[in-house]
């Protein structure tokens, strides 16, 4: 659908699927090639980048719910909702993916969670 340029935002099946995004992004960045899920097999070419999975959760995500000109990104004039990682996911091994952890989260300039 991707490739066809239809924007889907990303997701869970939760409860079926853990809710996090940081796992939700992991999934579909491998699609179960590292926990040898019979589904990897006939999925390998869904695969995408760690980029094009981040931008299921932000910027495509804001555009599916109507408020991109509000959210999706860091932008003069929209929401600061962000939140602070403690890696880069898309500069770290993709298999690493699911053990990062979110370090702070921002909603309207506020921060609303601090580990620290």
């Amino acid at each position: 659908m991707i490739n066809r340029g239809v924007r889907i935002g990303g997701g869970s099946d939760c409860p079926v699927d853990p809710l996090d995004p940081i796992y939700q992004i992991y999934s579909a960045v491998t699609r179960g090639k590292y926990e040898g899920i019979k589904l990897y097999e006939y999925s390998r070419n869904e695969c995408l980048s760690p980029l094009e999975a981040l931008k299921l959760f932000t910027l495509d995500a804001a555009y599916i719910g109507f408020e991109e000109n509000e959210k999706g990104s860091i932008e003069v004039g929209k929401a600061a909702d962000f939140v602070m990682l403690s890696d880069d996911i898309t500069a770290i091994p993709e298999e690493k993916i699911k053990d990062v952890r979110v370090l702070m989260t921002v909603v309207n300039g506020v921060v609303e969670y601090s580990a620290t």
